[in-house]
Formats: structure tokens, sequence, C-alpha cells
């Protein structure tokens, strides 16, 4: 584990077809005047303290599967958005998004983020998550959470649980014995 006083670097891809709450998502935990304008273009950074690590996140978006390749090598979370009232976007997620992982061997944890933009009736239902779960899981390591992106309880609760969780499995899967964890932080 890092000491106190140092800072953990930590990488989010952020994808999602267009107008599925990417950004939505980010305004709510970190506030919509720290995006940036143009933001499917821009890399941005941001602090949290979780149980006592600080992390400086990194955060990239992409709205575009068939270009995620390079940004897949260099993040520790993905986060896949969907909105959960639009049967247009939700078959994207196999067929676009979880073939563009398959192909690039992706082997981080897939975050997907399902939108129900605080409506308990949804046109995407469980069953076919549970579906996408059965056809999908021997090449795509994902975990399903269901949200309302306004809802800032749900959303920082989500996120730092699963940055906390990768972070923490990171430390875990490194092979090398002598190893410490304060060997991927930052003292400041």
């Amino acid at each position: 584990m890092c000491k106190k006083n140092e800072i953990i670097p930590f990488n989010i891809l952020l994808l999602g077809d267009k107008k599925v709450g990417k950004k939505t998502f980010l305004e709510t935990y970190i506030g919509s005047s720290v995006l940036p304008q143009k933001f499917n273009k821009e890399k941005t950074y941001f602090s949290v303290e979780i149980n006592g690590l600080n992390f400086k996140v990194k955060y990239e978006y992409n709205n575009e599967a068939s270009r995620i390749d390079y940004q897949l090598q260099s993040v520790n979370l993905v986060l896949l958005c969907f909105d959960m009232n639009n049967t247009d976007n939700f078959p994207n997620i196999k067929n676009s998004w979880f073939d563009s992982f398959k192909k690039s061997s992706c082997e981080k944890l897939v975050l997907l983020l399902g939108n129900n933009f605080g409506s308990d009736n949804t046109v995407i239902e469980d069953m076919q998550i549970d579906n996408l779960n059965k056809t999908s899981s021997s090449y795509v390591n994902f975990t399903f959470e269901k949200l309302n992106f306004t809802d800032s309880v749900q959303v920082k609760e989500i996120l730092e649980k699963y940055i906390e969780l990768v972070y923490k499995e990171d430390l875990g899967s490194k092979s090398t014995p002598n190893a410490s964890a304060s060997e991927s932080c930052i003292v400041f």
C-alpha cells in the first residue's frame, strides 16, 4: 500500500456511444466547471481520497469502438456507458464495443454502466444484461451497474468502489517478489 501523502496514478477510459451520459457521469462526480469544452478530445485529471488512499485519476473519452486499441494499453479501468432507455445503443455494446475488446485482447475490468435516468422502468431489461453476460463473459471481463448518472451519491459510490477494487487487484497481481506497492506511487 502507498504511504500517507503519496499519490497513486490511476487511469480511466470512459467509453460509449454519443449521448449516453458519459459527460453527465463525470459532471456529477467532479462538477461541470472542471470538464473541458472539447469533451471527446481531452485528457483530464482529478484527485480523490478513498479510504486513506490518494488517487490522481486521469480520464479519457472515446465514442468510437474502432479506435480504442491504443487507449486500452494504458488504463486501469474501463467505464462503458449506455442508455437503458434507448434500444438503439444497447446492441452496440456487444456488436461494437465488446468486439473491439475481443480484438484487442482486453484484460481490463470493464464496468458496464447503465444510465437509467432515475427511472425504475427501463427499456433495456436485466434479462438482456444476463444474456450479454452469457454470450460475452469468455472474452470480456465485465461487471454491470445500473444507476442514475445525475445521482451524485450513486455515482460517487460506484466510481470510488471500482477505483479502489481495481487498485487492490492490481497490487495483488504484482508478480515480482520484491515489488512494493509504493513503487506505483508518487510522493507529494
